[in-house]
């Protein structure tokens, strides 16, 4: 019996590494700081050589286009709006935008006088902007003409960065102060209210749904937060670590990209937002067990990806299993199996083919 529990434990973090695999998409990046996803098309900064370039994400070891690379002076941030990319143009204290989809883009101004561009994100027709240095989150009216006014949203704050939309309300990244806050931007005068203050040096956010992604460098890695429990919030829980220096995030169906800048690369990482989704393990019932032909699970009310090892940790048989069906054995060889559920993040259920 201990020889078996020992066996579970190895497989348990063979599956477990096999999940949480973090993938190369490009290297030799010239000091990426910026990321965008249209379609199947990433758009990336690059700071030092002062352009734009755009992969395909589909192709394997995909080629840098240019985009542009006139008029730009240290681009940073970028953010995608229809088929607006919005450039934070640093060293020319801007931000500009262009049609995304044009074979010969034009950049046009937004906004002039910002020193230090970190975040940027749009809710409505309005651009808020977070200044890094000043401690100031400004925003713009991006609908009419421009280059447009800037008004001033939220002083005072702790080295803003990063910024997210959810319904009214604007997350922002307090790098300084390991923390988030929030605020209703419907307000005139709104007031800020932590969301999670136990943070290590974050950065970029972004949301799915009421679940908040954010990027640690202190912690070198990506959490997720839950912002629909009681404020301010206590734990993250981490999606994958190990990273070197993940600076910003793109997340694009069940698909994490990241910028790692101390490597100048573009990763990946896959299934993170299927996490939440999976079912407590110590409610789960495999039966029957032994089993001849046909394995059934108690307690799953939603169709999930399963995966078979044998007790050497090899993969034998994978498929989707569908709630309240069942899954075929019968080809199976005699002996001890383990099925893993989900992106292999709990332990595997033992069973036995007859």
């Amino acid at each position: 019996m201990k020889q078996i529990k020992i066996i579970t434990i190895m497989l348990y973090l063979i599956v477990k590494s096999a999940s949480a695999q973090i993938q190369e998409v490009i290297d030799n990046i010239n000091n990426p700081l910026g990321i965008a996803l249209l379609n199947d098309e990433l758009f990336i900064s690059e700071y030092s050589s002062n352009k734009i370039i755009k992969i395909d994400v589909t192709i394997a070891n995909p080629s840098k286009i240019d985009v542009l690379s006139t008029g730009l002076n240290f681009p940073n941030e970028i953010l995608l709006d229809g088929n607006f990319l919005y450039v934070a143009n640093i060293g020319s204290n801007k931000i500009i935008r262009f049609d995304a989809t044009s074979v010969n883009p034009t950049p046009v101004d937004v906004v002039t006088g910002i020193s230090d561009i970190r975040g940027m994100a749009i809710m409505g027709n309005e651009l808020f902007i977070a200044d890094y240095s000043a401690g100031i989150v400004y925003k713009t009216d991006i609908s009419g003409s421009i280059p447009s006014q800037l008004t001033t949203v939220l002083t005072g704050l702790n080295g803003p960065w990063g910024l997210a939309g959810n319904n009214n309300e604007l997350y922002i990244v307090e790098r300084d102060g390991n923390k988030i806050i929030k605020i209703d931007i419907a307000l005139s005068t709104p007031t800020p209210i932590d969301v999670i203050t136990t943070l290590s040096n974050p950065l970029d956010i972004e949301f799915v749904n009421d679940d908040l992604f954010v990027t640690e460098l202190g912690n070198q890695n990506i959490s997720r937060i839950d912002t629909s429990t009681i404020l301010p919030i206590t734990t993250t829980q981490e999606i994958v670590s190990g990273l070197n220096f993940p600076y910003e995030l793109e997340i694009s169906g069940n698909t994490i990209y990241f910028i790692e800048a101390s490597l100048n690369r573009i990763s990946k990482f896959d299934g993170a937002l299927s996490v939440n989704d999976e079912p407590n393990i110590e409610q789960i019932k495999l039966y029957p067990n032994p089993a001849s032909e046909k394995l059934m699970l108690k307690n799953i009310n939603s169709d999930i990806p399963y995966s078979i090892y044998n007790i050497l940790g090899q993969e034998v048989k994978k498929g989707i299993y569908e709630s309240g069906k069942q899954i075929n054995v019968v080809d199976l060889e005699s002996g001890i199996y383990y099925l893993s559920l989900g992106s292999g993040i709990s332990e595997p259920l033992m069973f036995v083919k007859k």
